[in-house]
C-alpha cells in the first residue's frame, strides 16, 4: 500500500534552496584561490573543504526538492529540531577543533557545512519517522544521546559563563586583554613559601619595598618563571646582584608563564609606581620570542563562542592544568610532584646559606640533583619545541620585536635594559646535539641576534647572558651544569653567573639616569 504524499512545506522549501545557493556559491572563492589553499591545506585538504560544501549544498537541494515535493522530513517536528540542534552544535564542536582562532572566512565556510548537517538531520528525522521496531527504537536513542551530549556542551558553556558575570574570579575571566585577570591567577599568593622564604604582598619573590623616602637606587627586575626562580632566595639571581652592588635594591618582580605582553603590565602597575632608578626586563628566549606583541583583539560576545581559548570549556581546564604545572616546576625539586606550601600552613624558614646548604646539598654541588622531567624524552621534546620555535627557519620576530617597542616607550625616562636569558639548549652543546638532531636547519643564536640587532638599532641597553655562560668550566662529567636538570631554568651555579653579570649592568644603567 503506498503512503499518501505529506502536504509541501513551501517556506521549508525556500529556505533550504536559498541556503544552498549561498553554500554552492560560497565555493566559489575556494575555487578561485585554489592555489593558496593547496599551499596552506594541501591536496587532500583542499579537497575535503570544497567536497564538504559541494556536499552540504547538496543536502539543502535535496532538502528543498522533498520540501516542494511533500516528502518525509520536509516538515519540523520535535526530532528534527533535536537532530538540527545537535548538527549545528557538532559542526561547532569541528570549527574550533581545527581553528584556534577566530576565523570569518572559516567561520563562514563552517556555518555552510552546517546548514548541510541541518539539512541531513532533517531528512533523516523524516526518513527514521517511517522505521518501525528495532529500527525505530535505535534511531530515537541516537537521537536522544545526540541532543543530549549537545545540550551538555551549551549547556556546560552557558552555566560557566553565568558563574563568571555573577562571581568574577581569576579563573573565569572571559577576556585576558585584561592582564590584571591573568597575573592574579598565576602569581604566588602573598605568604607563599618558596624554598624557605616567604613571598612578599604582591606575590613576589623578596621583600616589600619600603614606602618611606630612599637614599639608595632601587631597580626593578622584571621576568617570568626565572624571576621565581627555583632556588632559595639568597641564591636568586637579583639577590647575588644585590650583594654585587654592596648598595640599593635590586627588586624582583615576576610571574611564572608571563610574557612580554605580561611585563608591560607588570612595568606600568608595579614598577614604574616605585619611581624606580632603572628597570630591567629579563627576556627568556626560549619562549618570549614566540609570544604575541600585540594584546588580542577584544571581541563581542558571539564571537567569543568561535574563538578556543574564549571558550570556558576549554579554558578552564587549561588554566587550571597550567597553574598546578607552574607551581610544580616553579616549586621545591625536593618535594613530591604536585606538593606545594600553602599560606598560612606552617613551613620551615631558611634564614641563611647554611641552612639553605643542609636543606638542598645539591645547590653546591649539581652533580648530586635529581631531575624534575622524568623521563628524559619529556624534557627533550620541550627543548625542541622551543628549538623549532625560536631557531627555525619560520620563527616570526615579529610579536617580540613589538612588545620591545612598547616596553621601551613605557619605561619613559626611566634607565631601562634588556637581559637576554638563553635556553639551555645553546648552553649545552650535548644538549643541543640531542635537540637538533634531524632537524633541519636551525639558527641555534637567532633570537640573541634578532633580538640584539634590534636593540643596537633602537641604542636600548642590553645585556646578552649566553657568552658569559658559555665560557664557564664544565664540571667533572664534561658538562656546564648551569640550569637544574632536565628543568630549563637556572640552578645555584646560573643563577650565580647571572646575578654578577646582572650587577654590572645595573651599574651602567644607574650611570645613565639623570639627576633627579
Amino acid at each position: 500500500m503506498s503512503r499518501p504524499p505529506s502536504a509541501r512545506a513551501p517556506w521549508t522549501a525556500a529556505a533550504a534552496g536559498a541556503a544552498a545557493v549561498g553554500t554552492a556559491l560560497s565555493c566559489a572563492p575556494w575555487v578561485v584561490q585554489h592555489a593558496w589553499l593547496v599551499e596552506k591545506h594541501g591536496p587532500l585538504g583542499y579537497a575535503a573543504r570544497l567536497g564538504g560544501l559541494v556536499l552540504a549544498a547538496a543536502a539543502l537541494g535535496v532538502l528543498a526538492l522533498a520540501a516542494w515535493r511533500g516528502r518525509p522530513g520536509a516538515r519540523a517536528s520535535g526530532a528534527s529540531a533535536r537532530w538540527t540542534f545537535a548538527a549545528l552544535v557538532a559542526a561547532w564542536a569541528a570549527y574550533l577543533a581545527l581553528n584556534p582562532e577566530l576565523r570569518r572566512r572559516e567561520l563562514a565556510a563552517f556555518s555552510a557545512y552546517a546548514l548541510g548537517l541541518v539539512a541531513l538531520g532533517h531528512l533523516a528525522a523524516g526518513r527514521a519517522g517511517t522505521w518501525s521496531g528495532a529500527r525505530r527504537r535505535a534511531a530515537r536513542g541516537l537521537e536522544l544521546l545526540a541532543f543530549t551530549l549537545a545540550a551538555t556542551l551549551v549547556g556546560g558553556e552557558l552555566a560557566l559563563r553565568a558563574w563568571g558575570y555573577l562571581a568574577p574570579r581569576p579563573l573565569l575571566a572571559q577576556d585576558f586583554v585584561d592582564y590584571s585577570a591573568w597575573v592574579e591567577n598565576e602569581r604566588r599568593p602573598p605568604g607563599w613559601v618558596h624554598f624557605g622564604f616567604p613571598c612578599n604582598a604582591h606575590g613576589n619573590y623578596d621583600t616589600d619595598v619600603p614606602d618611606e623616602p630612599r637614599r639608595d637606587p632601587l631597580v626593578v627586575s622584571i621576568g617570568d618563571s626565572f624571576s621565581l626562580g627555583v632556588v632559595p632566595h639568597a641564591f636568586h639571581f637579583t639577590t647575588v646582584a644585590e650583594r654585587e652592588l654592596g648598595r640599593g635594591e635590586v627588586y624582583n618582580v615576576g610571574v611564572p608563564g608571563a610574557g612580554p605582553p605580561h611585563y608591560l603590565y607588570l612595568l606600568h602597575t608595579q614598577a614604574l609606581p616605585l619611581a624606580p632608578d632603572a628597570i630591567v626586563v629579563h627576556l627568556f628566549l626560549g619562549n618570549d620570542v614566540t609570544a604575541p606583541g600585540q594584546p588580542p583583539a577584544r571581541l563581542s560576545g558571539l564571537e567569543t563562542w568561535f574563538t578556543r581559548d574564549k571558550l570556558m570549556l576549554l579554558a578552564v581546564p587549561e588554566r587550571l592544568a597550567r597553574l598546578r604545572a607552574a607551581r610544580r616546576a616553579s616549586g621545591d625539586p625536593a618535594r613530591p610532584a604536585g606538593a606545594v606550601v600553602e599560606p598560612g600552613v606552617p613551613a620551615r624558614r631558611l634564614e641563611t646559606v647554611a641552612e639553605c646548604l643542609a636543606e638542598y646539598p645539591y645547590l653546591a654541588d649539581p652533580l648530586l640533583e635529581e631531575p624534575t622531567f622524568r623521563p628524559a624524552g619529556a624534557f627533550l621534546a620541550i627543548e625542541r619545541k622551543r628549538a623549532r620555535e625560536a631557531c627555525g627557519p619560520e620563527a616570526d620576530y615579529e610579536g617580540i620585536l613589538d612588545s620591545l617597542d612598547r616596553l621601551v616607550a613605557a619605561a619613559g625616562d626611566t634607565p631601562f635594559g634588556f637581559v637576554l636569558i638563553p635556553d639551555e639548549f645553546q648552553v649545552d652543546d650535548e644538549l643541543w646535539r640531542d635537540v637538533s638532531a634531524g632537524r633541519g636547519a636551525f639558527e641555534r643564536f637567532k633570537p640573541q641576534r634578532v633580538v640584539g640587532e634590534w636593540c643596537a638599532r633602537r641604542g636600548v641597553p642590553v645585556l646578552d647572558l649566553l657568552p658569559v655562560l658559555r665560557s664557564q668550566e664544565p664540571l667533572a662529567d664534561g658538562r656546564p651544569h648551569l640550569y637544574h636538570l632536565r628543568d630549563t631554568h637556572f640552578n645555584a651555579r646560573g643563577n650565580e653567573v647571572a646575578g654578577r653579570s646582572l650587577a654590572g649592568f645595573v651599574e651602567e644603567l644607574l650611570a645613565a639616569r639623570r639627576p633627579r
